[in-house]
């Protein structure tokens, strides 16, 4: 995925302020939004500040009655006729094909641009409804790559260790001893899995965005045809300048006139330089749209694979535990490393798919080592915690009363 990132040049989609989706959703939420209000105020600009309609009036008309002309036939739509069909007759009532959309291009775009941010507005909304503020996570990962202070840096990681404890500790609870039902307990029978709430809401939400851009892409493809037909409509005009069907330059008007008391009907051309911007950008949107189905489709993949079967979280945890302890020179009395496997599985049923999902999301979006750091303070947490547990007479440790004490500890500095 990084690779195919790095092809499209969009190997920097990184988040300054936001760190809980991967940059396959930043080109749904960020790109694909900004293209599409950038591509609203382009053609709102052209509208008011040029000339979005200019038709060809007959020598009597005088200029007030042009500039009448113009603002009707842009309101009331017009028609198009290609350049071998006959203009009808002044009582000819067949129907025409009218072009009724040009006019709301640019409120469609922007309804285009909410529904491809709407996913991350309900992930933004009602992740942290799963227990768990992956964001603040992802940030304070962030902060602790950037710092050089030791005591900084401890604080940081102690403060991402508690708060993940806290959660894969909550996350076991029994929930049908709850009196209420929690937006955490519909994930849960959602998901089917203890221990994947959140990692299976995320899943929703990429979903989400697939629907989406599916959605769009076949109704675009539905309007106005695949954008192969509509560049191929184009390329064969006639030199007419009559453009593509679905967005022609020229077109036809109706309107009456008033003679002697009697209406008659006239007809004139009109020329839209409107459409010229928006068949090309319905164009680039129709395979921009493709690129992120195809490039979604792949991500929802990938995480798929990353997380199942179970012998590839043992796995990610095993290789990233084994890069900890060399570093920190964890090693045994014959100077192996003090890890087996068994722990390891042990430590994995421990963090369950939430816990490797985290890691793998702080990789992401701060770096690999700062997820490998806080994976093997995890690990030393969850061996210490062990260890407490199995020695007899100690008393218990109230972990919900160090943490609260902890975070104001380093909230406060």
């Amino acid at each position: 995925m990084e690779a195919i990132l790095d092809f499209f040049g969009m190997s920097k989609l990184k988040s300054t302020k936001r760190g809980d989706d991967d940059r396959v959703d930043r080109l749904s939420r960020n790109v694909t939004v900004t293209m599409l209000v950038f591509f609203s105020i382009v053609v709102t600009t052209k509208t008011f500040v040029g000339e979005p309609i200019h038709c060809w009036v007959p020598p009597r008309f005088s200029g007030s009655q042009e500039d009448y002309i113009n603002s009707y036939c842009w309101i009331r739509n017009t028609y198009f006729l290609d350049h071998h069909e006959d203009v009808p007759l002044e009582h000819d009532e067949t129907p025409k094909e009218e072009i009724t959309y040009y006019q709301w291009v640019p409120l469609i775009l922007l309804i285009q641009a909410l529904f491809f941010y709407m996913p991350y507005l309900f992930w933004k909304s009602c992740s942290n409804k799963t227990g768990l503020d992956l964001n603040s996570i992802v940030l304070a990962g962030e902060s602790f790559n950037a710092t050089e202070t030791a005591e900084v840096r401890d604080k940081t990681m102690g403060y991402m260790t508690t708060q993940m404890d806290r959660y894969l500790a909550e996350s076991r609870k029994d929930f049908r001893k709850s009196r209420t039902i929690s937006f955490k307990q519909i994930l849960a029978c959602c998901t089917c899995l203890k221990g994947t709430c959140l990692y299976g809401f995320y899943m929703f939400i990429k979903v989400l965005f697939l629907i989406n851009a599916l959605l769009q892409f076949f109704a675009l493809t539905y309007i106005f045809g695949n954008g192969l037909e509509i560049i191929k409509s184009s390329v064969n005009d006639t030199g007419q300048m009559m453009g593509s069907r679905h967005f022609p330059r020229t077109t036809m008007c109706d309107f009456k006139v008033r003679r002697l008391g009697n209406n008659h009907r006239t007809t004139v051309q009109c020329v839209l330089p409107i459409n010229h911007f928006n068949e090309k950008i319905f164009i680039l949107l129709w395979f921009w749209f493709l690129v992120v189905i195809v490039v979604t489709l792949f991500s929802i993949f990938i995480w798929l694979v990353r997380m199942f079967p179970r012998s590839r979280l043992d796995g990610y945890a095993q290789r990233h535990l084994d890069y900890a302890l060399a570093a920190a020179n964890d090693l045994d009395e014959d100077g192996n490393q003090s890890l087996q496997s068994k722990q390891v599985k042990t430590f994995v049923d421990y963090l369950d798919r939430d816990g490797i999902f985290v890691m793998r999301m702080l990789a992401i979006n701060a770096d690999t080592i700062t997820a490998t750091d806080f994976l093997y303070a995890l690990f030393e947490n969850f061996r210490n915690k062990k260890l407490i547990s199995n020695t007899p007479g100690e008393d218990d440790v109230d972990v919900k009363m160090a943490d609260t004490t902890f975070k104001r500890k380093f909230v406060k500095n």
